[in-house]
């Protein structure tokens, strides 16, 4: 569903810095047109035995959502908010199931203490994980995928950083609820 307050307001401007990827943000996905699933990258080897969960996503700095919603926005208040940044592009996008997460650099090793501030943690917009089922097969349209991937590049799986046992304490609202 639309939200006309966001698709009056924030048109991009006619004066928006050209950036590579402005006409990919123009067009929103246009979700009558049917779509198949995603395919996404493999997973690694032995990622169920792994003592943490894998995680697809880019590594994506809050920063660049403000910058976005302040090029496509200039003149809105709310356009310093990478918050807000990050709204108008799930409504392009037209998929509302993105979460952020920490995920380990490919080539450190899995720390003995995952709370300590010196364990480098990319911050990652992610569109799935292997934490559930149902986590993992909630996917992108084939052309939202594509949305993304013109965006940002095929994202990559990371290793939690959160060992499984305690992945629900730092993501609980990830937890499907059942009655």
């Amino acid at each position: 569903m639309s939200n006309p307050q966001v698709e009056r307001t924030c048109q991009p401007s006619e004066d928006a810095e050209p950036k590579p990827h402005k006409q990919i943000l123009k067009r929103p996905i246009d979700a009558t047109k049917y779509s198949p699933p995603a395919t996404y990258p493999p997973l690694p080897e032995g990622y169920e035995k792994h003592e943490r969960y894998y995680v697809l996503g880019w590594k994506v700095m809050p920063s660049w959502f403000a910058s976005f919603a302040q090029r496509l926005c200039k003149g809105n208040p709310n356009a310093d908010s990478w918050l807000f940044g990050m709204r108008l592009l799930k409504h392009r996008v037209k998929y509302y199931d993105f979460y952020w997460m920490g995920g380990l650099p490919h080539d450190v090793p899995i720390p003995a203490n995952p709370y300590d501030p010196t364990v480098d943690v990319h911050q990652l917009f992610a569109v799935c994980t292997t934490a559930r089922s149902y986590l993992f097969k909630q996917r992108l349209t084939q052309a939202q995928y594509e949305f993304m991937v013109a965006l940002w590049g095929v994202p990559e799986w990371y290793r939690d950083y959160l060992p499984k046992h305690e992945f629900w304490l730092m993501y609980p609202h990830l937890l499907k609820e059942t009655i």
